[in-house]
């Protein structure tokens, strides 16, 4: 039987306590509480494409002003002796006395630090004026007093709800070490509509007014439903009337109990539509900034939504064509993709390693370039496939304190983890603090009116929620640097995550390392870099990652005692809008000279055979910004003889002469076959050439 996915866990709508989730077992079927407040966007329209400017830019500070901040040195170098009680304005005067400026004091703000004002123009610029400061021996520095202003903060009435995008820290429910600072990220840059994530998932609502399609100002590119018609054309899983086609628009996924009449549907149980595929869109890229609704993670970024699950999950075979149609890739059957993806989500999975299909797959759509993000599942076992498959970013979920929340799963595949939602203890009637707010319909079978989760009885969590979060910082760091690679991406973000915390609460375990015969953990526990990843996930700092260069050195990975061995760093990238300024050699491991230590290329003499020589390259951008990788060459075999000199018993890397006089004489003779062959064939005819030569 064909191996059914399922979109990524989640607790069940109502009020759950811990140890009722606790006394979950691995589902059959994952899907979220989809249901929300009813009326929360009664009136609402979409928004037209005039209307939609994520892009406003970051306000900069202005290019001039005539404050200055100077610090200066407690202790004068300027050979003047001063009392110890001169007054600031007095140091003033006298700096202003030796620089030549006419400067005023304002007010001092600190222990040798004061601000000043420009009291008339300075005719080599505001520039000269600091350089005249910095150039006196008793300032230490001397920066403009420049304008700052609140970090941008969209207008979406619900963003203030969104926990897991705000800064981390205290708040009115606690401490939310897991938050990702979304806010500080933008600041830096809000994604770009050139990058296209994936969401493949169960499809998505085309009318949501958070959401809506690109042509018309929304987010929301046509994309492709995947979910395959069973025989006969009955569709009942696809649940839209017919197998593949070009409307990915998700229909509901509702199971009743007369769907459990046929085989499809076996182990499945009766539930409500999820909308979960607009749910995972939200999260990554909702319509920010538009006054209503959330916010999304990735401004900018659009969505390609490919739907490849129906009612009770679906099949391998389409989950794979999807994301090979998403990320490029020619697919039979369907038409080529015109928007192909950068970043593949997906929020769903299934139990067991990874299939070499899965594998196949993620391989080919890695090598083009394109990241996927899997979520890690919802049982507190070993994470699922495809989300275990080399090469895939799998995210697990932790709680709002940083600490793994009870239904996520667990271990080495992990690479990141991220806010999964929460709710803490709570009683009937309760709000679940640390829902994790989104887009999604109101209809429980059908599509009815659209709205937003909440945090009384349509709470939202699961790792199919933590994977998007990670999606859209991915979008926010290939939105700044194109060139990076999936194992960059990866690679970036774990570097700049925040560390696990630890609980204070002494009953509060350290998470395992699960196997396949262990029972669930699903209690909360402490994180490790074994099962929950690098880290969490930190959104300004993934940006500022994805801002440095990147160093690659093309070179031999063997050599030839005696030889050559020349390297280069050309292939090195800069980030967007930048260029590598400078490169910078050294050898860290092995006995061998460089020939250059600066420049784009250097080379080194091979040492004697059974050596590693490993070499490292760090690039400078033009902002100052750096990167460094090495370069391992390992050397094999000996110094190759040049010339044929006697005294026999040549060594290993000894060429004989009579070897290449043999190899000529055979060379020539084929070559005179092939030309009485052509000659007989009257291959010559029309050449021009002469068939004796």
């Amino acid at each position: 039987m064909a191996i059914v996915h399922h979109v990524g866990t989640c607790e069940r709508k109502g009020a759950f306590t811990e140890a009722a989730r606790m006394s979950l077992q691995r589902p059959t079927r994952w899907f979220c509480a989809a249901a929300l407040v009813a009326g929360l966007l009664n009136g609402v329209r979409l928004h037209a494409a005039e209307e939609y400017n994520p892009f406003a830019g970051r306000e900069t500070a202005p290019a001039s002003t005539d404050r200055l901040i100077v610090g200066l040195r407690v202790q004068p170098t300027s050979g003047i002796s001063k009392p110890a009680d001169v007054s600031p304005s007095e140091k003033v005067s006298e700096l202003a006395r030796r620089s030549g400026l006419t400067l005023r004091h304002l007010r001092e703000l600190g222990t040798g630090m004061v601000v000043v004002q420009l009291e008339q123009p300075v005719a080599d610029s505001l520039a000269g004026a600091i350089e005249r400061l910095r150039a006196d021996p008793d300032v230490a520095f001397a920066v403009p007093d420049v304008r700052m202003r609140a970090h941008r903060v969209p207008s979406d009435p619900g963003f203030f709800e969104q926990w897991f995008l705000q800064p981390a820290g205290p708040g009115s429910n606690g401490t939310t070490a897991s938050a990702i600072d979304a806010v500080a990220a933008w600041d830096v840059g809000l994604g770009s509509p050139e990058v296209v994530v994936a969401v493949i998932d169960t499809g998505v609502r085309f009318d949501h007014p958070d959401l809506g399609a690109a042509a018309s100002g929304g987010k929301l590119l046509p994309g492709y439903d995947f979910v395959s018609a069973e025989s006969g054309n009955a569709a009942r899983v696809a649940n839209d009337g017919d197998g593949w086609d070009p409307d990915p628009s998700d229909p509901g996924d509702w199971i009743s109990s007369t769907d459990l009449q046929f085989s499809q549907f076996e182990g499945c149980r009766v539930e409500d539509s999820s909308w979960h595929g607009t749910r995972v869109s939200g999260i990554l890229a909702a319509l920010t900034d538009n006054a209503t609704g959330v916010a999304g993670v990735a401004w900018g970024a659009r969505v390609l939504p490919v739907r490849v699950l129906g009612k009770c999950g679906g099949l391998t075979s389409d989950v794979i064509a999807g994301m090979r149609w998403a990320a490029g890739l020619t697919q039979p059957g369907a038409p080529a993709n015109p928007t192909p993806a950068k970043i593949l989500n997906l929020s769903l999975g299934g139990q067991g390693a990874c299939s070499s299909a899965y594998q196949a797959a993620i391989d080919e759509i890695t090598a083009r370039g394109v990241a996927v993000v899997v979520s890690a599942g919802n049982d507190g076992a070993q994470v699922d496939q495809p989300g275990n498959c080399r090469g895939a970013l799998s995210v697990t979920a932790i709680r709002h304190v940083g600490t793994k929340v009870g239904f996520a799963n667990l271990g080495p595949d992990v690479t990141i983890a991220a806010p999964g939602g929460n709710c803490v203890n709570i009683g009937p009637g309760e709000a679940c603090l640390f829902s994790l707010d989104t887009t999604t319909n109101l209809g429980l079978t059908t599509p009815a009116e659209n709205g937003y989760t909440d945090r009384i009885s349509n709470f939202n969590v699961g790792t199919s929620f933590a994977a998007p979060i990670v999606s859209g910082v991915a979008a926010l760091m290939v939105s700044v640097n194109g060139n990076l690679s999936p194992a960059r991406i990866a690679q970036r973000l774990q570097l700049s995550a925040t560390p696990f915390p630890v609980s204070g609460d002494p009953n509060v375990p350290t998470c395992r390392v699960p196997s396949a015969t262990d029972a669930p953990q699903l209690i909360e526990c402490n994180c490790t870099t074994d099962t929950c990843g690098a880290g969490m996930v930190h959104a300004p700092g993934a940006v500022a990652a994805a801002l440095r260069p990147i160093a690659t050195i093309s070179a031999p990975a063997t050599a030839r005692a005696g030889s050559t061995v020349t390297l280069t760093g050309s292939p090195s990238l800069a980030a967007d809008g930048r260029t590598i300024a400078g490169y910078a050699w050294a050898v860290t491991t092995g006995n061998a000279s460089l020939s250059a230590l600066s420049g784009v290329q250097t080379s080194f003499v091979a040492p004697a055979a059974g050596a590693v020589v490993v070499v490292r390259l760090t690039v400078t951008d033009d902002l100052g910004r750096v990167d460094a990788t090495d370069a391992s060459v390992n050397v094999s075999g000996q110094p190759p003889v040049i010339g044929g000199g006697g005294g026999g018993g040549g060594g290993g890397g000894r060429i004989d002469t009579l070897v290449l006089l043999l190899a000529a004489s055979l060379v020539l003779s084929v070559s005179r076959r092939r030309r009485a062959s052509r000659r007989s064939s009257g291959s010559f005819a029309a050449s021009g050439s002469d068939p004796q030569a």
